[in-house]
């Protein structure tokens, strides 16, 4: 959240405005709070680097 309105992350206000949403509605608040979550999620990426630690289950887990 400390991204928001930062290189292109959409804040709860703007997800509301380009979905034509009134934030001020408590009818519409439910649905912009999934859009906004939607909006975060679509930038968060993760990656995995296993450890010498891991054992073989946990390496076949990750393989595609």
């Amino acid at each position: 959240e400390m991204y928001e309105g930062s290189h292109g992350i959409l804040d709860w206000y703007d997800v509301a405005e380009n979905n034509n949403l009134d934030p001020d509605d408590e009818n519409d608040e439910s649905e912009i709070d999934e859009l906004y979550n939607e909006e975060k999620e679509s930038w968060m990426e993760y990656y995995v680097e296993l450890t010498e630690e891991d054992d073989l289950e946990d390496e076949e887990m990750f393989e595609l």
